[in-house]
């Protein structure tokens, strides 16, 4: 009997225990949880989690626990994270990349210039300083290739000729390849960036002149141009300064051509038909060799517009000043003591084929 009547005794006791139990359960784990964390947050520094952040450019966060999972082992943690940058890489790749900027450069003795377009999705992204240091790693890999390159949108093989080229070219004072530093740069800026355009070129006897225009730094912007120039003048800083003002000349007035002569005759006739259509009711009018003289006349507006050498000078202080291009360059052999000739130009601006 006695036992019995100290069983509810009993069961009350094990009743508060437990409740006791439940209620300190969760605090002490806790407790415990973050004494631990403590002491495994203690050995890894932020010189460790600055370093792997500067190694892998991921976040903060992201770099401090993978250092945990991993132990402090940074090189186990830069691989987790270089295998989950290049994931998120690869799922950006497909997403559209339409703003961006062109990056010109040339070397020191002006006989290699390079020129290339590189995409990002947003006009924010494009002006950071992390993106701009992408592109002129880019640009600077570009101008010290020993071989020429003309990747253009629009052009014959363009797409396998892009693809080879960031497969096969090594990034300047690195181990990694191009495609390989345009994955980093995605995982880096969450955005999807792409190489567009590549022009690599050299000059012998000659210079090269470059401009770039609405730039975030020197030589990057969102237009740009680049003119070569033959000659063996040996005033080498006026030729240069010639070359320049050329590729001004270039940015402002986007010529199509170099001399009359080149422009196509399918261009031509497209030409024609559009003054006839504009003109139809004055030419209508009057006999058809009159027609005809008013329609070649029109032409001419054509030409000077789209033709460089025929093109009025635009970099020149006096506003007045009627000269051609042309007209100009003959002035500059008189003065330099040396033919000039330009080689070729090139116009560039961000999701422009040229």
């Amino acid at each position: 009997g006695d036992v019995y009547k100290r069983q509810p005794h009993n069961c009350a006791i094990k009743y508060w225990l437990e409740m006791i139990g439940r209620i300190c359960r969760r605090p002490l784990q806790l407790f415990f949880s973050s004494q631990v964390s403590r002491r495994h947050f203690a050995e890894i520094t932020m010189a460790m989690v600055k370093k792997l952040r500067e190694m892998t450019g991921s976040p903060i966060a992201d770099c401090k626990s993978v250092l945990e999972a991993e132990g402090g082992d940074l090189a186990k943690a830069q691989e987790v994270l270089r295998k989950k940058g290049l994931a998120q890489a690869a799922k950006k790749m497909d997403r559209a990349a339409r703003e961006g900027v062109i990056a010109v450069a040339v070397n020191e003795e002006r006989t290699r210039a390079a020129l290339a377009e590189v995409n990002c999705e947003t006009d924010f992204v494009a002006k950071t300083s992390e993106f701009l240091s992408g592109v002129e790693n880019i640009l600077s890999t570009c101008l010290v290739l020993p071989k020429t390159q003309r990747i253009i949108p629009g052009t014959q093989g363009y797409e396998e000729q892009l693809a080879s080229f960031l497969k096969e070219t090594q990034l300047s004072g690195s181990s990694s390849l191009l495609n390989e530093y345009l994955q980093l740069l995605i995982s880096k800026l969450k955005e999807n960036v792409k190489v567009r355009k590549v022009i690599v070129d050299s000059v012998e006897d000659g210079v090269f002149g470059y401009y770039c225009h609405r730039t975030y730094v020197p030589g990057i912007g969102l237009k740009g141009a680049l003119v070569k120039l033959r000659s063996e003048a040996k005033d080498r800083e006026a030729l240069v300064e010639l070359a320049d003002s050329l590729a001004m000349q270039v940015a402002a007035a986007r010529p199509s051509f170099l001399l009359r002569e080149e422009v196509p005759n399918e261009v031509l006739d497209k030409e024609r038909e559009i003054v006839r259509e504009a003109m139809k009711d004055t030419l209508a009018s009057k006999p058809e060799n009159v027609a005809k003289n008013i329609v070649e006349g029109k032409l001419k507006k054509y030409f000077e517009d789209n033709v460089l050498s025929l093109q009025q000078v635009v970099f020149l202080e006096d506003q007045d000043d009627k000269r051609t291009v042309a007209q100009f360059l003959k002035e500059k052999e008189k003065e330099l003591d040396a033919s000039i000739k330009i080689e070729s130009f090139l116009y560039a601006a961000v999701g422009v084929d040229s």
